[in-house]
């Protein structure tokens, strides 16, 4: 397994600046065109990549594994979203009786859609507090029998890596409904005037985009 900090030659509370002047340090003898191999400048590429990625730096330095990058599809995501929270606004307007061409449609969705955004952060951090109370707690199992981890250890601390793994999911969605939010603003729907009736009103929906 490589110790991407190692590799570097830099201390685990190493910021930004220290980890790209380690990495051009240790890049010129590395590189194929100084003496040095591909496989060993893609190494120290991919370790500074790591290092420089704040999510994925958190993954390593719990897991000790490098994860690669996951494809960028947060614009088609946000789009969907949009499109989602639209049609999920219309279609709540029929249900109770309104005629959606009399109304914002565009203003609703963006409310609906801050309302998940509020609630998924609030589940956001209280899943993070619930793994770091687990870790803490798993600290202070070990097994009486030397060399040997303690399995209840291990089990709490793969929970607590469980709900993280839910709150950076959740986390990305958040983004992905922001980025929804803002697409939004910039559209708008021309509405059809009518007059005052005492019929249905528009009640708040929630088509829960985030964490579905």
């Amino acid at each position: 397994m490589t110790d991407s900090y190692a590799e570097l030659d830099i201390p685990r509370d190493a910021n930004a600046a220290t980890v790209n002047a380690a990495f051009r340090k240790k890049s010129k003898r590395a590189h194929p065109d100084a003496g040095g191999t591909a496989e060993e400048f893609d190494k120290l590429s991919k370790c500074r990549a790591v290092l420089l990625d704040p999510k994925r730096r958190e993954d390593y330095d719990r897991t000790g594994k490098m994860e690669d990058p996951e494809p960028d599809n947060a614009q088609a995501k946000a789009m969907q979203l949009a499109v989602q929270g639209v049609m999920a606004v219309m279609a709540a307007l029929e249900k109770q009786g309104l005629k959606p061409e009399e109304h914002d449609v565009v203003a609703m969705a963006i409310t609906d859609l801050k309302m998940q955004i509020s609630q998924a952060k609030k589940k956001c951090a209280e899943g993070r507090k619930e793994a770091e109370k687990a870790s803490k707690m798993a600290k202070r199992f070990s097994s009486k029998t030397a060399n040997q981890p303690s399995f209840i250890r291990k089990s709490i601390e793969a929970r607590a890596d469980e709900v993280l793994r839910a709150v950076r999911n959740d986390e990305k969605d958040i983004e992905a409904a922001e980025t929804a939010v803002s697409l939004l603003k910039n559209e708008t729907f021309e509405k059809e005037s009518f007059a005052h009736h005492d019929g249905p009103r528009w009640e708040t929906i929630m088509f829960s985009p985030i964490g579905a």
